[in-house]
């Protein structure tokens, strides 16, 4: 007779191979869960999706079932009193499906036996993969004398790749690869990060840099983070630990060059999410918040953007005729005739006035590419005034006395000036970033998409310090990832 499985023939060697097991012809029967023996039978195939449990029905000597099952080798058959025998084997289909083969028999009319094929699996053909990352490692903690904690990457590929990783300080490679570094003293303030490698049978792949991590010193906060950080809870702000490690490594240096006591500025570096970046650093001249009027957006990697209306209002008026003010401006402006403040203040009579100004010279009168500072009185010096455009930088005004003006950028002096000094009539009003505060309202406002990273007004700070501040106040831009 011809044998078919599921209406498809069985090949003569699938029928050989049937019939030499079970003794001769054989007759085919439909799918049941009771098993007859009481001759030479067959199933067809059925696909099942979880254990079978069979069952027997009328037997005789000799007499012999066979039954296919689609299945993926894991859903063992077992059939309710009949034993296993230690004997297997097996079909493959040709196709993706695998087949199970139970075949039962009685013995004596009494003893029934079974054995079940593991299905012949055809191992896949895996095509390798290269890996990809789809994240970078993230530091989590960098503290002198202990070892450096981090977040490993996400990273696929076929097959499943394996991770190392390494260290860098500062952009050199620093310790042994896949040890946790141990930052010591001498890293303090200085930028880690994590580079993961992944590799398989495909390739060999970087992860991305993680984002710098300031190092700090072991012991806690200074106190003057551990201030801000109550101010900006007192506020209802928070601020990521990056940022406040960032913070800390800040005055870590400060502290250690011993300037800030003397200068005892207001600091303001936006950060955190929105009530936390109106909280200034350091509060010399009063804790006041910072006021975002309209036209301002905020940045992580920009600090305060303007569109060329928006200013931010310090709450802060400089006073007396020895201070110094500044700002990290992120944006060139133009060179023509547009007057450009970065900060700035007048007093209502407009006769005092505290600001840095672009396309002004020293007399202030609109000059394509000069910088003009003022400090003091606005018609009675002392102005002074440099050439070569208002350029991306950390700009600083300071009065180091009744009649002695100095303009720097990035902590070198620029241009000085000198003048005898004027008595003030009316105090100033409060300071303006992005603009300048101009009888109350702004003036001379950045180009639209200007940004500033953050500012300072406070006490004299002497040329030589000011290129400290510089390179500490560069590193704190650079662990937010906003300097220039």
């Amino acid at each position: 007779m011809a044998l078919t499985r599921n209406g498809v023939p069985l090949t003569s060697a699938e029928q050989a191979t049937l019939r030499a097991g079970i003794g001769g012809s054989v007759s085919q029967i439909p799918y049941s869960t009771v098993i007859p023996l009481d001759g030479d039978k067959v199933m067809p195939r059925q696909t099942i999706a979880g254990a079978v449990s069979l069952t027997i029905g009328t037997r005789m000597a000799g007499g012999r079932c066979r039954l296919y099952f689609l299945s993926n080798g894991s859903n063992i058959p077992s059939i309710a009193g009949a034993t296993e025998w230690a004997d297997s084997f097996g079909y493959n289909n040709g196709g993706s499906n695998l087949l199970n083969c139970l075949d039962a028999w009685c013995d004596d009319g009494t003893n029934v036996y079974y054995a079940w094929s593991e299905p012949l699996v055809n191992n896949p053909v895996v095509t390798p993969v290269a890996p990809s990352w789809s994240s970078a490692p993230a530091v989590t903690s960098a503290t002198v004398g202990s070892p450096v904690t981090f977040t490993s990457g996400a990273v696929s590929g076929t097959p499943t790749p394996t991770k190392t990783f390494r260290t860098t300080l500062d952009g050199s490679p620093i310790g042994t690869a896949n040890t946790a570094y141990t930052p010591v003293s001498g890293d303090v303030g200085k930028a880690l990060r994590i580079i993961e490698t992944a590799t398989n049978t495909a390739g060999t792949v970087d992860s991305s840099p993680s984002s710098p991590f300031t190092v700090v010193a072991s012991g806690g906060l200074q106190a003057q983070t551990t201030d801000y950080m109550n101010r900006v809870a007192a506020n209802g702000g928070t601020v990521s630990n990056a940022e406040r490690d960032a913070v800390d490594a800040f005055f870590v240096s400060a502290n250690a060059a011993g300037y800030l006591s003397a200068w005892a500025p207001r600091l303001a570096v936006p950060m955190g999410d929105a009530l936390a970046r109106v909280v200034p650093l350091l509060v010399g001249g009063g804790a006041t918040l910072d006021i975002i009027a309209g036209g301002v957006t905020y940045g992580a990697a920009t600090g305060w953007v303007t569109d060329g209306t928006g200013y931010i209002r310090t709450g802060y008026t400089p006073s007396g005729q020895t201070p110094s003010l500044g700002a990290y401006l992120r944006t060139a402006q133009t060179a023509n005739t547009t007057l450009r403040t970065i900060i700035g203040c007048r007093s209502s009579d407009n006769a005092q006035s505290y600001r840095i100004n672009g396309n002004l010279d020293a007399s202030g009168t609109p000059t394509a590419g000069s910088i003009q500072g003022v400090m003091g009185a606005a018609v009675n010096t002392p102005h002074v005034s440099a050439t070569g455009g208002l350029v991306a930088g950390l700009w600083h005004v300071a009065r180091l006395s009744a009649n002695s003006l100095v303009l720097a950028k990035n902590g070198v002096q620029l241009a000085n000036g000198t003048t005898t000094a004027v008595t003030v009539a009316s105090p100033a009003q409060e300071l303006y970033v992005l603009g300048g505060n101009a009888a109350g309202t702004l003036g001379g406002a950045l180009e639209a998409g200007s940004s500033v990273g953050g500012y300072f007004a406070g006490a004299t700070l002497s040329t030589a310090t000011s290129l400290t501040f510089y390179n500490h106040f560069q590193a704190l831009m650079t662990a937010l990832g906003r300097n220039v």
